[in-house]
């Protein structure tokens, strides 16, 4: 038997007994819950039937012959009772899986049960006592109240339970992702900061500068009370927490006037002939203008609109080193950078004398010779033909003196200068001029006039004296005008050409000269005389002369290149020089 209450009723149970001297109980279950004697009737009262009511009732009598008994099943009618197996509060980090679970104990069985989020519904079933919610990737956005609410014919029963997400902190900013200001304004930079839990700290960054902390807070402001160029750049507001690090950037856009940058060194140094590129960066606000290369004062390039400019040149000359300027102007102002060139070259050697200089005896002589180059010359060396007579390093000028000239320093002179890049040189050409050139030339007149009579004599013939005449004439001449005769030492013996190697003379002052006077001869095209001035003579063929005047004797050789033939009465002679 069922007997069926609702939770809050009041419901009498009630048992007849037929029997004599009999006892009574009412049990719940088997405890013991009413007990009568010697009645016919007893009833158990419950006053307010609740959900722990519910069970077996059970009326029990018995006498001396035996007992008797009755159940009965009373069911309980109650609202649900939800309950949840997680915390009230709970808590999880951002992108776990969360599932929210209730559990409803009603009777009858509820007929619905549904989860909901604040105030949308997100989840409905029906007769069953759990029911759970699953959120996969759970984000901050999930977080609030969430309510169990379950229903059947009595009522009604709910549980709600808070869900916290932690999560990184979101920053964000009242301002744009470009903030453009001028030069000298104020402006105040602000971030602002969402996460679970608080932030720990909070930091303003320029680039990579740290330039403002803050902790435990969701609201930075760092300002600037006087904006400048260099202020210009990213601004990162960066916020952390023991979940994570969030931030923002702000790029604060300064105008101002152009800040002009090169990227050789500030002194650049190139090998002559090399190629070579200045280049220039300008950094400004708004773009500049114009950008301007200039050598020295002369402009030598524009462009316009550009952040960088460049000025190619191909082969570099040592002309080229100067200061270059590179200069950039826009709405603001105008800026600049400078770059000195210095070009390395070889030396370029230089002479303060003639390429021919006449030297006299006893004189002194300097020779100079001057360095252009870059870098200065490691050594320059003055040189006598192959031989190195003096050397200097590191020097522009250098500088070789003769004290006391003499015929053996007649010669070529070389300035030899060497550096890194190559090597430069100059040659000088000192010729020497003897104290007795007048003497020795008065001396030469006498010879040649005595000669050319003697060749004349011997020829006997008008017309080679004539010619003689003429050529006494023009070695006169010469020879007081100092020019087409060779002078030779006086200290040492020297040697005549290749045509004539035995041609020589000994003066009275005991050393050798050499002369050789050569005179035409009209018997043929190749004949010449031939007059060597001798000391002695041991040929067989010529004819000697002394010059009392110098102490010396001379021979005249008839010497004859190719054969002739003799005129009408005369011998044919063929003779070898």
């Amino acid at each position: 038997m069922i007997e069926e209450i609702n939770e809050g009723e009041i419901k009498k149970l009630c048992c007849n007994v037929k029997s004599n001297g009999s006892t009574t109980k009412w049990l719940n279950g088997s405890r013991e819950i009413l007990v009568t004697h010697n009645v016919t009737e007893t009833c158990y009262t419950i006053e307010n039937a609740s959900r722990y009511d519910h069970g077996n009732y059970t009326c029990i009598s018995e006498n001396i012959v035996g007992s008797g008994s009755v159940s009965v099943v009373l069911k309980v009618n109650y609202k649900p009772v939800v309950s949840y197996l997680q915390d009230i509060f709970d808590e999880i980090k951002e992108g776990k899986t969360k599932k929210l679970c209730c559990v409803v104990d009603s009777s009858p069985s509820p007929i619905s049960t549904r989860w909901i989020n604040g105030s949308q519904q997100i989840l409905v079933t029906h007769f069953v006592a759990e029911t759970c919610y699953t959120i996969n990737n759970v984000s901050r956005f999930d977080q609030g109240n969430y309510t169990c609410i379950a229903e059947n014919i009595v009522g009604s029963g709910s549980i709600t339970t808070v869900l916290k997400v932690k999560y990184k902190p979101l920053v964000s900013t009242t301002h744009g992702l470009v903030e453009e200001i001028n030069e000298g304004a104020k402006i105040k930079l602000c971030c602002y900061v969402d996460s679970n839990p608080r932030p720990t700290s909070t930091r303003w960054l320029n680039g990579s500068l740290e330039i403002l902390v803050t902790l435990n807070f969701t609201e930075t402001c760092y300002s600037f009370e006087n904006v400048s160029r260099y202020d210009h750049g990213n601004y990162t507001c960066i916020a952390e927490n023991i979940i994570g690090i969030g931030s923002i950037t702000t790029f604060l856009k300064v105008n101002y006037k152009p800040v002009v940058s090169i990227f050789n060194d500030l002194i650049e140094e190139i090998n002559e002939g090399d190629q070579t590129k200045l280049c220039c960066f300008v950094k400004s606000n708004p773009t500049p203008t114009s950008t301007r290369w200039l050598n020295g004062i002369k402009e030598i390039l524009v462009s316009h609109n550009v952040y960088k400019t460049c000025y190619t040149i191909e082969s570099i000359s040592r002309y080229d080193q100067r200061n270059y300027t590179c200069i950039a102007e826009n709405i603001i102002g105008i800026g600049s950078a400078s770059i000195v060139l210095k070009v390395k070259y070889k030396p370029e050697v230089s002479s303060s004398h003639d390429l021919i200089e006449v030297i006299h005896e006893g004189e002194t002589k300097t020779l100079c010779c001057f360095v252009d180059s870059n870098p200065i010359p490691i050594s320059t060396r003055w040189l006598n033909g192959s031989q190195d007579i003096y050397v200097t390093h590191n020097v522009a000028k250098t500088c070789y003196t003769i004290q006391s000239v003499s015929r053996y320093d007649q010669g070529n002179y070389t300035c030899i200068a060497h550096n890194a890049i190559g090597n430069g040189s100059i040659t000088t050409l000192l010729q020497f001029k003897s104290n007795y050139y007048v003497k020795e030339s008065i001396q030469t007149i006498v010879i040649v006039v005595f000669l050319a009579i003697v060749a004349a004599a011997v020829a006997g013939k008008g017309m080679l004296f004539q010619n003689s005449i003429q050529n006494i004439t023009t070695v006169v001449r010469a020879v007081l005008e100092n020019r087409d005769i060779s002078q030779v030492s006086v200290r040492h013996s020297s040697t005549s050409s290749d045509d004539d190697s035995n041609a020589s003379v000994y003066l009275d002052d005991g050393y050798e000269h050499s002369y050789t006077i050569l005179l035409t001869n009209n018997r043929g095209e190749d004949e010449h005389v031939y007059l060597n001035p001798t000391k002695t003579s041991n040929s067989a063929n010529s004819t000697s002369f002394e010059n009392a005047a110098c102490g010396n004797s001379f021979e005249l050789t008839d010497q004859t290149k190719t054969h002739c033939e003799a005129n009408s009465g005369e011998e044919n002679n063929e003779s070898d020089t």
